[in-house]
């Protein structure tokens, strides 16, 4: 026995080391279990989904990692906004036969799963989780939608918005407005598109009404879309910039017709109005005015298409207008404000009053009322041209002008009656009960027409 105090604590600490070895060498060798992971949701396919067409229910692919086994499916669930879905687990998709029932497949072991689900009972955003005995993955956000598409959206848009439209125009054609231009008639819309004073579309007005239908669209759109596809009531956000686009139709149009009765009408052209008065005033193309209808008409179908190709998933306002084409819109406004300002007024025709005199020697006498009539302009007849002499021609058809029964407008160089003596007319303007065209073009090319009847 050792009498040194540290060489007998220094063995008893060897037998400890030696007796305890065994029990630590065998925790070394033993492996610690490593617990299974639990499911993680990677994607759900389709983003939005719609109902299957021709069904009344849902179909989605989940993919992810742990999600489970075919073999042991009885201890898999499925949760959409932590309610748990009572599943039939399937072994093919033909056999989910019934729409009323939910069902489930293991389309691949761990890594892919596929839900049907009837509709509309699940609808709007819903947090989806896969459950794995009792391992349980992460929320993964989903939608589904109460409509089978977004374009049954648009359509739903486009109708809601034409009745808005047409509720006005009713209202109109109950007070029995109806317009005539010679001799043809045109239904209500012509109240709101055609200016009267020259009988001509008006695009002040067709750019106001384009932004105002434009804007009436996206916003049921996007409430549609918020709330049956997203299932939100919300009333949708009004995009920045699109009032300011709506003030600056609303303001060309009010200072357009200021200018037009400060100034005069543009010209009336053709009789009939037509399509190409947005571009043109008198029958003269016009650049500015080109310009403000191909911005308009730019704008409106930029901002539908963004509007109609926007994910319905995320789609929670209206496309933003920049600045800059706030501020194109403005300086076309104001180009097709200022050409209104710049140019003369053009012609536009009221009656023809036509007094035919057989002879000898035959004439024709045409006294023309209207506003912002040359006193010399070109006169045309169906598709002669009549020279303005100041003597008559004995061999061909030519006009006098006649001061005498001619009016002046009370300011500036513009008559509002023009009449004119046709010697050697051509018969056939003469004939009784038979419509005949006549055009005055002013000295700037503005031209306005008009029938007469002998």
């Amino acid at each position: 026995m050792p009498t040194n105090p540290i060489s007998f604590a220094r063995l008893i600490l060897i037998a400890i080391t030696f007796l305890a070895y065994p029990k630590a060498r065998l925790d070394a060798e033993t492996p610690t279990p490593t617990p299974t992971p639990a499911p993680v949701i990677q994607l759900v396919s389709p983003k939005v989904t719609y109902p299957e067409k021709n069904e009344k229910r849902y179909i989605l692919t989940v993919v992810g990692s742990n999600l489970g086994t075919r073999d042991k499916n009885k201890n898999m669930f499925l949760y959409l906004d932590d309610n748990i879905v009572n599943l039939d687990w399937i072994k093919e998709a033909t056999e989910a036969v019934d729409p009323d029932k939910s069902y489930g497949l293991v389309l691949h072991d761990e890594t892919q799963l596929q839900f049907w689900l009837p509709w509309p009972r699940y609808s709007g955003e819903l947090k989806l989780k896969v459950g794995v005995e009792n391992r349980t993955s992460p929320a993964f956000s989903i939608i589904v939608s109460k409509i089978k598409s977004k374009w049954i959206a648009a359509a739903s848009a486009a109708a809601v918005t034409l009745l808005l439209l047409v509720f006005p125009l009713w209202l109109v054609s109950r007070g029995g407005h109806a317009y005539e231009v010679g001799g043809k008639k045109y239904g209500v819309l012509a109240a709101f598109l055609l200016d009267k004073e020259t009988d001509t579309y008006s695009l002040s007005k067709f750019q106001f009404y384009v932004w105002t239908s434009v804007a009436i669209f996206g916003y049921v759109y996007l409430a549609i879309v918020e709330s049956m596809v997203q299932g939100k009531a919300v009333f949708p956000e009004i995009p920045d910039n699109l009032p300011g686009i709506l003030l600056i139709s609303a303001a060309t149009g009010a200072l357009a017709t200021g200018i037009t009765t400060a100034r005069g009408p543009k010209g009336s052209g053709d009789i009939h109005p037509s399509m190409a008065d947005f571009i043109s005033a008198g029958g003269l193309v016009v650049s500015e005015r080109f310009q403000f209808f191909v911005w308009t008409m730019l704008g409106a179908v930029t901002f539908l298409f963004f509007t109609l190709t926007s994910d319905p998933a995320t789609l929670h306002d209206l496309p933003k207008i920049p600045d800059s084409f706030l501020q194109i819109m403005g300086i076309s406004s104001l180009g097709y404000l200022g050409g209104k300002m710049a140019r003369k007024p053009g012609p536009v025709i009221d009656n023809i009053v036509p007094k035919p005199v057989a002879g000898p020697p035959p004439t024709l006498t045409l006294a023309i009322s209207g506003q912002k009539l040359s006193q010399r302009p070109t006169l045309r007849i169906d598709e002669t041209d009549v020279p303005i002499v100041e003597a008559p021609d004995a061999t061909k058809p030519s006009a006098v002008f006649d001061k005498d029964q001619s009016t002046k407008e009370d300011q500036g160089e513009f008559y509002k009656r023009l009449v004119f003596v046709i010697s050697k007319p051509n018969p056939d303007w003469m004939v009784i009960g038979k419509a005949h065209k006549v055009t005055l073009t002013n000295d700037d090319g503005k031209a306005a027409s008009w029938n007469y009847t002998p």
